[in-house]
């Protein structure tokens, strides 16, 4: 079965087909930096619609969402009003963790964008773990910030499959097909073994 692998991204979106031979394409979807954000995800639906009548992949496997946890669990805000009395400054969250919620946000909206054309098409959408992703091209799931497990994953993809060029985004989506395989299998054997 042919699986499309995708690691969604607004800035650039990697993109490996999984042929059954065990062959594979990849390429990376880059959208004009002057579109806003809604366009740039409209553009990268328009150009995977594409992928999807071309190639009719059965399986859409894709990178589900990950915010990383940031230390200690965030401190209830107090009244206005309180606060004033006690003295105690009231402070929101950090302009880099609004950027970071927004951008996690618009991501979302694509990925749902993504699955949509997924289901309109007939394909079985399996989510995947961004640790999955990693176990399955390095054999190593342990955590790492988001920057370190894209370096490590390109570099283990120009290992794995050295004819190909790779880059962070497509290295990245070849670890969602890998471990979407691995999904499938398990099922597969799972259902095997309840007969």
């Amino acid at each position: 079965m042919t699986i499309l692998a995708i690691d969604p991204g607004l800035t650039c979106t990697g993109v490996v087909l999984l042929y059954p031979n065990g062959g594979f394409d990849a390429l990376t979807l880059c959208p004009p930096k002057e579109l806003d954000w809604r366009d740039r995800a409209s553009w990268i639906v328009w150009r995977l619609s594409g992928v999807f009548s071309t190639a009719m992949p059965q399986v859409l496997a894709i990178e589900e969402g990950y915010v990383q946890p940031h230390g200690r669990g965030a401190r209830p805000a107090l009244p206005e009003a309180l606060a004033a009395q006690i003295g105690v400054e009231q402070r929101g969250p950090s302009r880099q963790k609004q950027a970071q919620s927004r951008a996690a946000l618009r991501t979302a909206e694509l990925r749902g964008q993504i699955a949509g054309l997924a289901a309109r098409t007939g394909c079985r959408v399996v989510g995947v773990q961004p640790s999955q992703a990693l176990r399955a091209l390095t054999g190593d799931g342990s955590p790492l910030s988001r920057g370190a497990r894209k370096a490590t994953m390109g570099a283990w993809a120009r290992i794995r499959y050295p004819g190909h060029e790779w880059t962070e985004d497509t290295a990245d989506a070849l670890g969602v097909g890998l471990a979407a395989e691995r999904v499938l299998l398990d099922e597969k054997l799972r259902e095997g073994g309840s007969r």
